[in-house]
């Protein structure tokens, strides 16, 4: 009997205790939050980045931090890293700021525009060729090549559309980037380094597409040819089947 009320009073003892240490954390931690202030929730690396690799949502978590703590020009919103790169390493546990951004453009290259599966080739324009060089980053082409065959002592020139519904990613050194986005800090605005920068037309002597790797063997055999490059309206997505055509059809002489 003494020994079961022994043990009684040791579990209400220890109870007891446990309460008081529960109640003095919380009151610490009650605290430690008014001297802190309130809390701002901000974006925080979750793995290591390296330097151009895209930002998001899967390397990126929103993480509550004292204001009085909270990074100038820091990122709070997921919406605010779409269609971005770190410009430098960043490390976990970093707090995601926009001069650590770079908005996809000539900084960043090319690579982290090119879809998965497809590749970026470069092929010679000019004015007469690309639409007046009127041809900009995110527009869709056609590409026709010209070749002269001799048969038989006659010379004929051979037009074929090789290519349909084709992404240009680059002209001369305009990239096809997406529109910068603001990001609201705790003074002003603030964007990220490298803005989309397409003003006015400029001269260019080549542009860059993306295609699959099939599709460029074909840019590469027709090195020698000809080509002309016909602008698509961009919701025109169509592959329609096209025969070539030679001048000899044009003019009515026997094919």
């Amino acid at each position: 009997m003494g020994n079961t009320k022994t043990l009684l009073i040791s579990v209400v003892l220890t109870g007891f205790a446990i309460l008081l240490g529960y109640t003095y954390i919380q009151q610490r931690e009650a605290e430690i939050e008014r001297n802190l202030g309130e809390t701002q929730d901000v974006l925080v690396i979750t793995k290591n980045i390296t330097e151009y690799s895209p930002i998001d949502e899967g390397s990126v978590n929103k993480m509550p931090i004292p204001k009085k703590f909270v990074q100038p020009n820091a990122v709070k919103d997921i919406v605010d890293i779409k269609d971005t790169v770190a410009a430098v390493p960043m490390a976990v546990g970093e707090t995601v700021t926009t001069n650590k951004l770079l908005f996809l453009g000539v900084k960043t290259g090319l690579a982290p525009m090119v879809s998965t599966g497809k590749r970026a080739i470069a092929i010679r324009a000019t004015s007469l060729n690309s639409v007046a060089n009127l041809i900009k980053p995110g527009d869709r082409i056609d590409i026709l090549a010209v070749q002269t065959i001799a048969e038989n002592n006659v010379t004929t020139n051979k037009v074929s559309t090789v290519l349909q519904d084709v992404f240009v990613l680059s002209a001369g050194e305009s990239v096809y980037t997406q529109p910068p986005r603001f990001v609201q800090a705790n003074k002003g605005d603030f964007t990220c380094i490298q803005k989309k920068g397409i003003d006015n037309p400029t001269q260019f002597n080549n542009i860059t597409i993306e295609v699959t790797p099939k599709e460029a063997q074909k840019v590469v055999a027709l090195s020698d040819a000809n080509l002309y490059y016909t602008l698509r309206n961009p919701n025109d997505r169509s592959n329609d089947i096209i025969t070539s055509t030679t001048d000899r059809e044009i003019f009515g002489i026997e094919k």
